[in-house]
């Protein structure tokens, strides 16, 4: 029997966050994100990413790149897509962190 290795790095949590111009977080980790793109994309695009974790909060600002895309439309026209932090600051990197672990607390 086969066993599935975790590729995965640090924790996610499901969340709702907009990230404008680019479509909705829908899961987040300290790596990156599964979100709803507004606007189809290629697999290694560049896209340039700020959103908040709560509405008071410091904005967070980095880069990301497509990693996958889904096969197909989902809700509102949607194409959901993972990708990856590429120039995220360890700080806004530790933000995150935090805000996965109090999501894990409640």
């Amino acid at each position: 029997m086969t066993e599935f290795k975790e590729r995965r790095r640090f924790p996610r949590v499901e969340v709702c966050i907009e990230v404008p111009g680019v479509g909705e977080a829908r899961n987040l980790s300290a790596d990156g994100m599964w979100i709803l793109l507004e606007n189809p994309v290629s697999i290694g695009t560049l896209l340039d990413l700020e959103f908040r974790l709560l509405p008071e909060a410091p904005p967070i600002k980095c880069q990301g790149e497509i990693m996958w895309l889904g096969y197909q439309k989902i809700a509102g026209g949607h194409t959901e897509a993972g990708l990856k932090f590429i120039d995220l600051a360890e700080s806004a990197r530790k933000v995150i962190l935090n805000y996965v672990a109090s999501q894990y607390q409640r």
